[in-house]
């Protein structure tokens, strides 16, 4: 906001006292955008509590422990703009970032310099128009794999237990480092060659001469000068930083990880079993680089609100989340769905806030209850407080789900198979319609299909479905469940196909395909199940499992079955059937209890009237 709050010397204070010491990381910081981002969001709170830089100006030489550079940088900083004065002192306090590409970390100083230089006061008539050198980033902005850490020795003692004989060194090089940034020229020079000395040093007393074990090649192996990634990183050893008041980023998703490397990786994660290359950065950020009362807002895929892969991770997440944000399509030209989590180590509170970010604004959306992600096995995240009420009476204890009563397999692989005749009909996605089936992709061979391991599960009465679901994005999102009956159980699906057998005799398959097509269901799966996503839904067994199924005898759903017949009949017959779909639409939402209300909530365009809902029966 532009508006400042009425705000005592004290607080002022305070403020500039928190900003001037908090350290804040980029796990996977690429070109630096978002510490660029975390430099803006600081410069304008200190814009506003510290006018003139006149407090913050003072904190930064007081940290200046050699004498004559501190007068040279106050001399500079005299004459400087009061935002050159700001981000000086931010970049070299505050800001950390990490990446293991090396012409990421390179653009990243590029830009860090650039924004010191367009804030730079110029005289024409000084020393080098008295630009000051800009700062050293080495030690602020570091070429490593951020998801590997140093080895922890199982039976020799760490650096931390030789910390007394070290301790000397340690000091030094903190100071090399701190004086590394502003030097320049030949002090430059000196600093570098004194650190890889004292490097060496610490490493080898850690562990005494000569005892080259895999910790000190790692330490050694790093070369912060040379321009080059390290196989490792460690906050404490790279930056003497023990741990983050905020992490920040986004991390890569499906970044190719060596297996050598992978197994390392896993010796160190512990909420998840997800080898996606962002679930790894966010379990290792979570639980290696904050500190205890750290707070960690990464973008990630949206997938972790909904993919088994990403469940653990997500529950683990899920306990000490503030903030969950759907933000879509976050990226220009990136079509990857994504959100926005804001976890905070301190938060132990029952509730999590939602919102989304349309237009550029966070609009609220919710307060959920953090144990509705156990119930509904999905973190939910685009819904209003009327959608919720809804979900919470479809997913009622008194339903069962679809998992207790049917199983579901993905479709074969035969598409190279595949002729003009044969003894088994194939379909694929397209051949399958609401209800009914629209012809055959082609045939194969029963020798063909006998050698295939799964045939004789498949090879029965079933509904097939579509095995990626259709978004539709008018009039409003939505999407399309595709599911039919084979009523004969002698046609098989392509791998884009999904069968599902219902292992119970108490349930027909016309009344579950009249659930799975229905208004209602595709609402609820949508929204409940896959978290409003837009790409990329596979209807498989995990997904179709969740779906709450109404408990009612066998008899209760002829009225299902007749009007699926109905509807097969006509379509084999190409007759319109949007009636008899509309009347399955009404009888599923009486099923599930739902008021009128409640439906129009679920499709505003919804025909009946209040009093024709109300008034609407059929016979179960």
């Amino acid at each position: 906001t532009d508006e400042l709050p009425q705000l005592s010397e004290k607080h002022k204070n305070l403020i500039i006292d928190s900003l001037d010491c908090v350290k804040i990381l980029d796990p996977a910081c690429g070109s630096g955008s978002f510490l660029m981002g975390a430099l803006h969001k600081i410069i304008a709170v200190l814009q506003k509590v510290d006018s003139e830089a006149k407090i913050w100006k003072e904190k930064q030489l007081s940290k200046i422990k050699n004498a004559a550079l501190r007068e040279t940088v106050k001399k500079k900083l005299d004459k400087s703009d009061f935002d050159y004065i700001r981000k000086l002192g931010i970049i070299q306090n505050s800001l950390y970032g990490v990446d293991i590409q090396e012409i990421a970390i390179e653009i990243a100083k590029l830009r860090f310099f650039l924004s010191l230089i367009v804030d730079e006061s110029i005289e024409d008539d000084a020393e080098n128009r008295s630009i000051l050198a800009l700062p050293n980033l080495e030690f602020k902005l570091v070429m490593a794999n951020t998801l590997i850490g140093l080895k922890q020795e199982k039976y020799k003692q760490t650096i931390d237990a030789h910390i007394g004989k070290i301790q000397d060194f340690i000091d030094e090089l903190r100071e090399v480092k701190n004086e590394y940034m502003q030097s320049y020229g030949e002090k430059k020079e000196q600093l570098k060659e004194k650190f890889v000395i004292l490097q060496r040093n610490i490493a080898r007393k850690a562990y005494g001469k000569g005892d080259y074990n895999r910790k000190i090649i790692q330490i050694m192996d790093w070369k912060p000068f040379d321009n080059k990634s390290v196989g490792w990183f460690d906050p404490k050893w790279m930056f003497g930083v023990e741990g983050f008041d905020i992490v920040i980023g986004n991390p890569p998703y499906g970044a190719k990880i060596k297996q050598d490397d992978l197994k390392l990786i896993k010796e160190r994660i512990k909420n998840t079993n997800n080898s996606n290359s962002a679930a790894l950065f966010i379990d290792i950020s979570t639980n290696n680089f904050l500190k205890k009362e750290g707070v960690l807002s990464f973008i990630v895929p949206k997938s972790i609100l909904y993919s088994e892969k990403w469940f653990s991770l997500a529950l683990s997440l899920s306990q000490h989340t503030v903030d969950l944000v759907d933000v879509e399509v976050a990226f220009e030209n990136v079509l990857l769905e994504q959100v926005l989590f804001v976890f905070n180590k301190n938060d132990n509170s029952d509730f999590y806030n939602t919102f989304k970010y349309i237009d550029g604004k966070f609009i609220k959306k919710a307060n959920i209850n953090k144990a509705s992600l156990l119930k509904y096995k999905s973190w939910l995240c685009d819904l209003g407080y009327e959608e919720i009420n809804i979900g919470n009476k479809i997913n009622s204890e008194k339903y069962l789900k679809m998992s207790n009563i049917s199983k579901t397999m993905r479709g074969l692989p035969l598409q190279k198979y595949l002729t003009n005749e044969g003894e088994i009909p194939i379909v694929g996605g397209k051949n399958i319609n609401r209800f009914a089936l629209n012809g055959v992709k082609g045939y194969v061979s029963s020798s063909l299909i006998l050698k295939k391991k799964k045939i004789d599960k498949i090879l029965c009465r079933k509904i097939i479905s579509q095995d990626l679901i259709a978004h539709v994005q008018y009039p409003t999102p939505h999407i399309k469940i595709t599911s039919a009956i084979d009523d004969d159980g002698n046609i098989l699906g392509l791998d884009t196909v999904q069968n599902t057998i219902i292992n119970s005799k108490q349930y027909s398959h016309q009344y579950i395909a009249s659930i799975l097509n229905s208004t209602l269901m595709n609402w609820y799966v949508y929204k409940f199940i896959y978290c409003s996503a837009i790409r990329t839904m596979h209807f498989d067994n995990y997904y179709i499992g969740k779906i709450p199924i109404p408990k009612i005898p066998k008899q209760d759903q002829k009225p299902f079955e007749k009007l699926v017949d109905t509807i097969i009949a006509k379509k084999e017959k190409g007759e319109d059937t949007k009636k008899e779909e509309q009347t399955i639409d009404i009888m599923v939402y009486k099923l599930y209890g739902l008021t009128y209300n409640e439906v129009k909530t679920i499709n505003p365009a919804f025909l009946l009237t209040e009093k024709e809902y109300k008034e609407y029966e059929f016979t179960l």
